[in-house]
């Protein structure tokens, strides 16, 4: 009986030594949180082409020439029409602007002059920014009488002007 006191007390004594031990230790600890709280809105590339003018007659003494802004009857030789075009910038984004088209047939009937490319291809424009092109159209003054009554349509003769926008990446 002793003997099973003695292992009593003993078992005792270490649970005793061994809680005191685990419940006393202790490791200093510390916890941070990173926040995940990046927002990206992306910006936008947007260019419009806005007609200030519809086609005018550069000839103000044919008072027998009717129009309807862009169609005109009872042309005479040799008289000019113009448009202004305006490109401008409505995204957030700077742009760099390119051109296509616009090629002209040489056709004996219709002299057209147009400066889009000079004016707008490699062209920055920033949001808000402004560039404008002329479209120039003469029909030609030595036409025979084969060509009375005739309609021309200017895209028989000029292909459409096709500008392009590209974000800068500096």
């Amino acid at each position: 009986m002793k003997k099973n006191k003695t292992i009593a007390y003993m078992l005792a004594a270490t649970l005793l030594v061994g809680g005191t031990f685990v419940g006393t230790k202790a490791w200093f600890t510390d916890t941070k949180t990173s926040h995940s709280d990046l927002i990206i809105t992306t910006g936008n590339l947007g260019i419009d082409i806005i007609d200030y003018e519809e086609w005018f007659s550069a000839n103000k003494d044919n008072e027998d020439l009717t129009t309807n802004g862009k169609y005109f009857e009872n042309v005479k030789p040799g008289e000019g029409f113009g448009k202004i075009v305006v490109v401008e910038n409505q995204g957030t984004l700077a742009t760099k602007l390119s051109v296509e088209g616009g090629n002209i047939t040489d056709n004996g009937i219709l002299t057209i002059k147009s400066d889009h490319e000079r004016q707008l291809d490699g062209e920055i424009l920033n949001p808000g920014e402004k560039k404008h092109f002329e479209i120039g159209v003469t029909l030609n003054k030595d036409l025979g009488n084969e060509n009375q009554g005739k309609t021309f349509e200017l895209s028989d003769y000029m292909t459409d002007i096709i500008i392009n926008a590209d974000q800068i990446n500096k």
